[in-house]
């Protein structure tokens, strides 16, 4: 789309005479990072040595697109000099994805130095204008990345075909932490939350002051399913995404989708039968896993579909409520945890810690693990009597996890209560607590965050 927009301006330059200086100052970095990329190429076309080529293009993405990066939290009150290692990280990560495209560039363009420069530039072109148009979506990135509770909301582009999902997301208003959490942000090429796919749109995310809409995540959800139903499972609307935190969060997971479905296809009605029924009476399951009562055939047939599932690695969050006193004790006072039955446990962070629900003594395992199964889609899971894709990963019977660190967090700041302070000049600290001292019976509400690790067998 940028492109095409430096472009018009060149055909008709009085327009940029309407333009805000924050618009001009962000058409001008679109120009550079064009007037750049294109530059490069057409110079290695033309002969030109190749590790100059990768020198150069490489700085200029470094370049701009911290550049863009820094526009785009600036747009939400964060300078550049207040960003923490974790924040430069994820921004490196984004770069240095760009990185590994440029060598098979190169390699292309080199191999096209017979065509006419007329046949070259209808071949690159427009590859050129995928590269630039990651600009804007970095300043998308940056927003949602730091704006939190800023309010963004979804503004319809200018495109002559307009995709189905652009047109339902127009004046969508969220939180930018959902619109992270969703994976769902305009362009961002090949981008398999939108029917378009990403490649002609125009669309964007603004910061404004009105008010959210109602069950704005679900909708945005709801769109992004009803975009890929008919597309190939790439991006399925039953494929699990990356956990939010991550880099990538929200992201469509596609490394191991081929062989989920083919235990899906595998699976016996029996079985289907048994998955479903974990998700409204999984407690029977597990009594029986742990030898409370005899094993029936709905147990046998759910642990011969589990035991054929196909492991997720990465980090998932179990929630607990009403958890008894000498267990929280246990695990504060122990080294692991090793289960005595299969339990359930979320990839998105939000719903992990929705199930402590009302209870007065609320848990939340955050587990990084290997051998999960992943069941997102196979099960049935209400909550509010509503039905829930939880992205579900079932943490297995026997399975031993290293308690890493704990924290009690409060519930009216949301950070972790300081014990030091708390207990400033006596003997007692977090990790030598006075005996029967319980934080949520003397201190404030709040929820006990355990961070565990999977033992490697």
């Amino acid at each position: 789309m940028l492109p095409h927009l430096i472009k018009a301006f060149e055909l008709v330059p009085e327009v940029k005479a309407h333009l805000s200086e924050k618009a001009l100052e962000f058409l001008k970095s679109i120009e550079q990072y064009d007037r750049q990329l294109w530059e490069y190429t057409l110079a290695l076309f033309r002969g030109g040595d190749s590790g100059e080529f990768i020198d150069k293009f490489t700085a200029a993405i470094s370049n701009q697109l911290t550049r863009a990066w820094n526009e785009g939290s600036r747009s939400v009150g964060v300078e550049p000099e207040d960003m923490t290692e974790e924040d430069l990280s994820y921004l490196k990560e984004i770069i240095d994805n760009e990185y590994e495209h440029i060598l098979d560039l190169g390699t292309a363009i080199e191999a096209s130095r017979e065509l006419e420069l007329v046949e070259f530039r209808q071949a690159f072109r427009s590859r050129i204008d995928l590269w630039v148009a990651r600009y804007t979506d970095v300043v998308s990135r940056a927003r949602s990345y730091f704006g939190n509770k800023t309010r963004l909301i979804w503004v319809e582009g200018d495109t002559k075909d307009k995709c189905d999902s652009c047109v339902a997301l127009d004046g969508i208003v969220a939180f930018a932490f959902e619109w992270e959490q969703s994976g769902v942000r305009p362009q961002s090429p090949p981008n398999g939350t939108l029917t378009c796919g990403g490649w002609e749109c125009q669309c964007r995310l603004d910061v404004t002051d009105k008010r959210r809409s109602p069950n704005a995540l679900k909708r945005i959800m709801d769109i992004a399913v009803a975009a890929n139903i008919g597309k190939s499972m790439k991006y399925s609307p039953d494929q699990p995404r990356v956990p939010v935190g991550h880099s990538r969060g929200g992201e469509w997971i596609s490394y191991d989708y081929d062989n989920k479905l083919k235990w899906r296809e595998s699976l016996t009605e029996e079985e289907r039968q048994a998955l479903f029924t974990w998700g409204s009476s999984g407690w029977k399951i597990r009594a029986q896993q742990r030898g409370e009562e005899p094993i029936d055939e709905i147990t046998k047939n759910w642990n011969n579909a589990i035991n054929r599932g196909i492991k997720f690695d990465g980090k998932v969050y179990r929630g607990m409520t009403d958890v008894d006193n000498e267990t929280i004790k246990d695990w504060m006072d122990g080294e692991s945890i090793t289960l005595n039955n299969d339990q359930s446990s979320s990839q998105i962070e939000d719903y992990g810690k929705s199930f402590t629900g009302g209870g007065r003594s609320k848990v939340v395992w955050d587990i990084e693990q290997n051998s999960g199964i992943d069941i997102f889609g196979e099960t049935n899971v209400t909550m509010g009597g509503h039905s829930i894709d939880e992205a579900e990963i079932i943490l297995r019977k026997g399975t031993e996890y290293n308690i890493e660190s704990w924290d009690y967090i409060r519930e009216d700041t949301g950070k972790p209560f300081d014990f030091d302070n708390y207990f400033e000049e006596t003997e007692f600290s977090k990790d030598n607590l006075p005996e029967g001292f319980m934080p949520h019976h003397e201190i404030v509400s709040g929820l006990y965050v355990f961070k565990l690790k999977e033992v490697s067998k």
